[in-house]
């Protein structure tokens, strides 16, 4: 191998130091997730992770600050497997405003009736304005798209999806244990899309249209 491939591929090399410890940090992500599956967070002990990941205590706050911190890669995980299964289901809508309704309806119903997801929502330090951003950043390319077919009349893309998705997200968070949730989740829709300059009527069609079957068996 040339010297200088050498020189720009050493530096990304990991020490063996390096390599046990991502190894550790998954073991307890993956104990964390397998043991979310039987109890809630709050019945699991730092000593349950350690023991089913196989690391010792030092090695688990080497990584993480408690064990709700662990639930941190457990979302971002979910979430990006979200967006891949609403990427099928919108795959065949050509309207950035009905893909955007949908995506955000669905993500409300599978915060609804997830655990992990309820609990990260409900007790997360994780400020609103840092979640909108990450619902912000998967529906990016549906909100470019809009803008420049004029579906949706934004001006300053950041400022709107953070009042816009930051409202949603406050509307799902505050109406998780209440029976209408749907409801208020689909109205909560409506507006968000009244926000990035869906005329009322088609937002309120797009906001209360019937979900895919599979999602709603």
């Amino acid at each position: 191998m040339p010297r200088a491939a050498q020189q720009v591929s050493e530096p990304q090399k990991l020490s063996r130091v390096e390599r046990k410890q991502q190894q550790a940090k998954a073991r307890i992500i993956a104990a964390a997730t397998d043991l979310l599956s039987e109890r809630p967070i709050d019945d699991i002990t730092i000593a349950d992770l350690t023991s089913a990941a196989d690391v010792g205590h030092g090695s688990f706050y080497l990584h993480f600050k408690s064990k709700h911190d662990v639930l941190t890669p457990i979302v971002a995980e979910y979430a990006s497997a979200m967006d891949e299964r609403f990427q099928r289901l919108t795959a065949d809508l050509s309207d950035p405003a009905a893909i955007i309704a949908l995506s955000a309806r669905l993500t409300a119903r599978e915060v609804k009736t997830n655990p992990i997801w309820r609990w990260y929502l409900k007790h997360s330090a994780a400020p609103l304005e840092e979640m909108a951003m990450a619902f912000r950043s998967y529906s990016l390319r549906d909100i470019e798209k809009g803008i420049r077919s004029g579906r949706f009349e934004i001006s300053d893309i950041k400022l709107t999806t953070n009042f816009g998705f930051g409202g949603f997200i406050n509307v799902v968070k505050q109406c998780l244990d209440e029976a209408d949730v749907d409801e208020k989740v689909d109205t909560a829709t409506e507006l968000m899309l009244r926000v990035f300059g869906v005329p009322a009527e088609d937002a309120h069609e797009l906001a209360h249209q019937p979900l895919p079957a599979e999602e709603t068996s």
